[in-house]
């Protein structure tokens, strides 16, 4: 199966932070770009109730703050994140590739503000 570049769908995640979703893959994977600067979210955490995330860094770098650790990420890099794992990124210049599994959907995504 092929999915075009033109066939993603863009999503804004963060005041500089964008995600392209490439949809058709199927309920078991997941495949996503994204490419991020600063804080992301802009305020509170984010998790993903159900899906298992990896970041693999094609460029750029980051801190993830997944809950008490503080984890650096750059080029090359690949970053598992477990669901229910809140997390926060502070990135520059990021691009990366982020396979879900299963695929990622909505309604299992929460962004956890807090006062």
């Amino acid at each position: 199966m092929l999915i075009k570049k033109s066939q993603r769908k863009r999503q804004q995640l963060a005041r500089e932070a964008f995600v392209y979703e490439y949809c058709g893959v199927g309920k078991e994977l997941g495949m996503a770009v994204a490419e991020l600067n600063g804080r992301v979210p802009d305020a509170g955490t984010m998790k993903n109730k159900i899906c298992h995330e990896a970041y693999y860094v094609m460029s750029g770098s980051a801190q993830v703050f997944i809950g008490n650790e503080v984890v650096d990420i750059g080029e090359g890099d690949v970053l598992q994140i477990q669901p229910g794992q809140e997390y926060y990124v502070e990135a520059s210049n990021l691009r990366l590739i982020a396979p879900t599994a299963p695929a990622f959907y909505p309604e299992q995504w929460e962004n956890i503000k807090t006062l």
